[in-house]
C-alpha cells in the first residue's frame, strides 16, 4: 500500500490476491460476469432440481434471478404486452403488484380457498 509520503508496502502486491487455494482471478472477478450466472451456482441449482423434483419432461433449464421480484418482473416482461390483464391471487405479494405497475399491466385478484 502507498501512502502520501511515498512510503510503500509490500514490493509484490499482487501476491496478497493471487496465493493460496482461495486465490481469485481478478481478470474475471472484476469484469462482468457470464449473462446466466454464475456457471458453477447455475450447474449446483440445475442438478438438484434434477435430483430432488425430478421434472417430468427433457427441455426444462434453471436460471438465476436477483431475488424473487427480479424473476417475477422478467417472467411478465417476457410473457405480457402493456395493458395486458394478469390474473392473480386477491392477496398478493407487493413485489408482484409493483412489477404489475412498472410494466402497464393490469391485475384481476382471483379469491383463494383453502386449496
Amino acid at each position: 500500500m502507498c501512502t502520501e509520503s511515498g512510503d510503500e508496502g509490500p514490493s509484490n502486491a499482487e501476491a496478497a490476491y493471487t496465493s493460496g487455494e482461495a486465490a481469485y482471478d481478478l481478470a474475471v472477478a472484476l469484469n462482468y460476469g457470464h449473462s446466466a450466472g454464475s456457471p458453477q451456482f447455475l450447474r449446483f441449482v440445475t442438478e438438484h432440481v434434477e435430483m430432488i423434483h425430478d421434472p417430468p419432461y427433457i427441455d426444462w433449464e434453471c436460471t438465476i434471478t436477483s431475488g424473487t421480484s427480479s424473476a417475477i418482473y422478467l417472467g411478465l416482461h417476457i410473457l405480457c404486452n402493456p395493458g395486458d390483464i394478469v390474473l392473480v391471487e386477491q392477496y398478493m405479494y407487493s413485489g408482484t403488484f409493483d412489477a404489475l405497475k412498472s410494466q402497464g399491466l393490469n391485475r384481476a385478484g382471483v379469491g383463494m380457498d383453502v386449496e
